[in-house]
């Protein structure tokens, strides 16, 4: 059995239940569970569209902006329309001044100060690994 299919007036920025959408819409900022707020497509300019629609299963197949296919219950709910600030990706900071400017601090890494500064530091040319306070390898995966 096929649900009737009824369009709405929907518009851009309406936060909408996935099973109530067609191939046509685009939407961003996907939430998976209810209380938690949106997890995919947040980023400027970022969009997703839907691929196949399940009804039997309550399940639909949509596809990321990285080009994932994920499958989804209906029942989730997406903002309509594109994530705002296109032109996100085209920002360049020339100079550390722009930073500072927008109440950045600048981050100086832990290996480059001394050892009472930070655990990581006052190393010089060794080949020992980074340790906790503990004595317990830091960076496994590095």
């Amino acid at each position: 059995m096929t649900p009737v299919r009824f369009s709405l007036p929907y518009k851009s920025g309406c936060n909408v239940i996935l099973r109530y959408l067609d191939y046509k819409f685009t939407f961003f900022n996907i939430e998976i569970n209810e209380p938690f707020g949106g997890k995919y497509c947040k980023s400027g300019g970022t969009y997703s569209k839907i691929i196949s629609l399940n009804f039997d299963r309550n399940l639909v197949k949509i596809v990321l902006p990285t080009g994932v296919l994920k499958i989804l219950s209906m029942f989730n709910t997406v903002t309509l329309g594109r994530a705002s600030n296109i032109d996100n990706f085209v920002s360049f900071f020339s100079k550390a001044g722009y930073k500072r400017l927008s109440n950045y601090r600048p981050n100086v890494r832990g290996v480059a100060m001394n050892p009472v500064d930070n655990p990581h530091g006052g190393r010089t040319k060794t080949n020992s690994p980074e340790l906790t306070p503990w004595g317990k390898i830091a960076k496994k995966g590095k």
